[in-house]
């Protein structure tokens, strides 16, 4: 995925956020994870993809997502039907740095911009992943065969 690209689905992203955070609660989605959990994930992909986008400033994505975040939950003061929480400023934040300090790094293919020996923890990560993925897939077809011979 072209760099530009990753920019402006961070941008809209972003934007989406604004629109949730500030808009109307009814706007709001309702899912069956705790509120701060929905603040975590919703602000670890918004930092996942900013920090792809501008994996040349590993000091600026951070800064910035906190001064989006602090600035979202301030505004939040004046809307209407909206509050300002300690606990939601502090997961958005911990979602963002989550995601804007690892999210470059878990690309394949991309190399570290600070010069780290992050590129061996990727391959590391890549590979537990596969094997994950072939555990996951063993048990599948195991369960899978199981059922069949139950079947008949």
């Amino acid at each position: 995925m072209s760099i530009r690209l990753t920019r402006a689905i961070a941008c809209l992203y972003a934007a989406g956020l604004v629109f949730l955070t500030l808009g109307s609660p009814r706007y709001r989605f309702e899912t069956v994870l705790p509120n701060n959990v929905e603040h975590l994930v919703a602000f670890s992909i918004s930092g996942f993809l900013f920090s792809i986008g501008y994996r040349s400033r590993p000091v600026l994505v951070p800064l910035a997502g906190v001064g989006f975040v602090a600035a979202l939950e301030v505004l939040q003061i004046w809307v209407a039907g909206r509050h300002a929480r300690w606990i939601d400023f502090a997961m958005d934040a911990l979602g963002f740095l989550h995601r804007g300090r690892f999210g470059s790094h878990c690309v394949p293919g991309t190399r570290p911009v600070d010069g780290t020996v992050s590129s061996c923890l990727e391959r590391q990560w890549w590979r537990q992943l596969r094997r994950g993925t072939a555990r996951v897939a063993r048990i599948f077809g195991r369960l899978t065969r199981e059922a069949r011979v139950a079947g008949k």
